[in-house]
């Protein structure tokens, strides 16, 4: 699931790159962003609950 959610909002699937470090490190970042934005979208609910 948090695949398809990186291929879709983070275009993982459209890294055009011969360097395997650089795929690599876009790959955490991406994954790093999706954790935040998720904890995020966690905290602003628990506010207007």
């Amino acid at each position: 699931m948090m695949f398809k959610e990186l291929k879709s909002y983070y275009r993982m699937d459209q890294i055009d790159s011969a360097n395997p470090d650089l795929i690599e490190s876009l790959i955490w970042v991406s994954i790093l962003m999706l954790m935040c934005s998720r904890k995020s979208a966690s905290i602003d609910q628990k506010r207007q609950s």
